[in-house]
């Protein structure tokens, strides 16, 4: 699996023929954010019909199968074999918010792993993870150069909330105040995302060890290449490390094809501290840096 996701990473270098049209990604969103009536994409809207995990964490639903004979025959709750699907957009509160230079604006993510193929079971959702946020955007009119050699145009400053929306032992949440800023070095975009978590009492919190394998941010390397995306997002917890490598191409208008591995701690929030991999394939909706 190591071997996969470095040669898919270093193949996104090896040709540089085509360049990132900047000013159209800029005119795209600058079009859309004045639209009174838009969700603005976000972190992406897909959905994985085929989603594989080599090793699924049935340790959470262990006392669903033991709860009477009939369950246990059932077999497993998590089935190597599932759905995966995401939905995830902004939407604009207000320009120049209480009249200052900044945009504010509200987001909303949701990614759910869909057991559609475990009949024994109902069919049931295994997980969803939602995550609600606000915040502010300062959006520059001209980029800021960076030590590094890559240009600033945009920072974000908020607060979000990720739950799985679950209670009890399957209750998974945590709440953050975050720094966002995308860089680009001409085809390479890098989101990176710093963020402290807000302490809860030791009692009301459901995973104190979360820094461990989330750690205090993550960073996001996209390149673009003759309308191929490639995607390697950086879970860097403390103590143990998780990845995300995808892949899109063109297919129609406004939609590709999509392609995302994972490998690691952090995958999602009721396997933060589970250790495996999967691979997915699906389709994906443009956004702005594919919709060229």
């Amino acid at each position: 699996m190591k071997i996969l996701l470095l040669l898919l990473l270093s193949s996104s270098f090896i040709n540089t023929a085509f360049a990132v049209k900047i000013g159209e990604i800029e005119k795209n969103y600058n079009n859309l954010i004045h639209n009174k009536i838009a969700l603005i994409p976000h972190e992406g809207t897909y959905i994985l019909p085929v989603s594989y995990s080599e090793k699924p964490n049935n340790k959470p639903y262990e006392a669903l199968s033991k709860s009477s004979p009939e369950r246990k025959d059932r077999g497993d709750f998590a089935q190597k074999m599932e759905a995966e699907f995401q939905f995830s957009f902004l939407v604009m509160m207000a320009q120049e918010a209480f009249e200052s230079k900044y945009d504010l604006f509200i987001g909303f993510t949701q990614r759910s792993y869909w057991q559609v193929y475990n009949g024994d079971w109902s069919r049931p959702f295994r997980e969803s993870n939602y995550k609600p946020e606000v915040f502010v955007r300062d959006h520059f009119e001209n980029s800021i150069d960076t030590i590094f050699g890559g240009k600033i145009k945009v920072y974000d400053f908020g607060y979000v909330h990720q739950s799985n929306g679950q209670v009890q032992e399957l209750s998974r949440s945590w709440d953050r105040i975050f720094f966002r800023t995308l860089m680009h070095f001409d085809r390479l975009f890098l989101k990176l995302t710093l963020w402290h978590r807000v302490t809860e009492e030791r009692e009301e919190d459901d995973n104190p060890d979360l820094y461990k394998y989330l750690g205090y941010g993550e960073l996001d390397f996209r390149y673009i290449w003759e309308g191929q995306s490639y995607n390697l997002r950086i879970i860097p917890g403390v103590e143990k490390q998780g990845l995300e490598l995808s892949y899109s191409s063109p297919w129609k208008e406004g939609l590709r094809f999509y392609t995302k591995i994972g490998h690691g701690y952090g995958l999602s929030l009721q396997d933060y501290d589970h250790n495996h991999s999967r691979i997915g394939i699906g389709f994906i909706l443009s956004d702005f840096l594919t919709a060229q």
